[in-house]
């Protein structure tokens, strides 16, 4: 037998969860009955919206990339609040997104710090200044007199 997909032991904890059988949901969501055990890869739009229709207490984000639990929070299903856990789950990345970025620019300095001989910050010349250096330096290599 082929090894299931991720989506597929995702959606396998989540109907264990739901205590129901997978040929049970299968029927109710209109898939076919070898679904949860055929060899496919990917979970598609036309499997997916089924689904949480009829389950809108299945966790997206759980099925789609793993985070969080298989199910959602009773209370939020059955006070139809799935989208303020949504935008909830979306506002607690934004803050670890901005959390990120701000590590990150620390960590840039730090780098740079430690990649300067004397760990002065490097100052850049302007580019009409650079090139001239750079003229200066082929023109004097150009002056030297040849040992022939």
């Amino acid at each position: 037998m082929a090894e299931k997909s991720e989506y597929q032991l995702r959606i396998s904890k989540a109907i264990e969860e739901l205590s129901i059988t997978g040929r049970q949901f299968c029927l109710q969501c209109g898939l076919s009955d070898n679904f949860l055990s055929s060899p496919q890869k990917d979970i598609t739009t036309k499997q997916l919206v089924p689904i949480l229709k009829l389950f809108p207490q299945i966790n997206p984000y759980y099925i789609l990339l793993g985070e969080g639990t298989p199910l959602i929070d009773e209370k939020f299903v059955n006070e139809g609040m799935i989208g303020r856990y949504l935008l909830q789950s979306y506002s607690e990345l934004q803050i670890e997104v901005r959390q990120l970025i701000q590590e990150n620019t620390i960590l840039k300095a730090k780098l740079e710090r430690l990649t300067t001989p004397d760990g002065e910050k490097k100052k850049r010349l302007p580019k009409r200044k650079r090139i001239e250096l750079s003229e200066n330096k082929q023109g004097k290599s150009d002056d030297k007199p040849s040992n022939d």
